[in-house]
């Protein structure tokens, strides 16, 4: 079980706009299965993709791999191929202060 991921699944339901019956709806997942993976309780991988596509994330988000949301971490991705790295450490740090707020 792990409460964290919980927390960020509904987290990210409650910025999406969704209800937990809206979700289970879309999701194709009963309301008892959504409201045991917002409780924290394991799930395949084949409900994690359903997860991730609704919820617009990815699973090391989910998984608390990674504190940035998917837009940042493209974001920063596509940024960083700049050459200089005192302009890498700023656009991190930028995103760094975009993603907490």
């Amino acid at each position: 079980m792990d409460k964290k991921r919980g927390e960020r699944i509904t987290n990210l339901m409650r910025e999406k706009g969704f209800t937990r019956d809206e979700f289970a709806m879309r999701s194709g997942y009963s309301i008892s299965t959504i409201s045991k993976i917002r409780n924290g309780h394991d799930f395949t991988t084949d409900v994690q993709a359903v997860l991730c596509s609704l919820l617009e994330t990815t699973p090391n988000y989910l998984h608390g791999f990674t504190d940035r949301t998917p837009q940042i971490e493209h974001i920063s991705s596509k940024l960083t191929t700049h050459k200089d790295p005192r302009v890498i450490q700023l656009i991190h740090d930028f995103l760094d202060i975009c993603d907490t707020e």
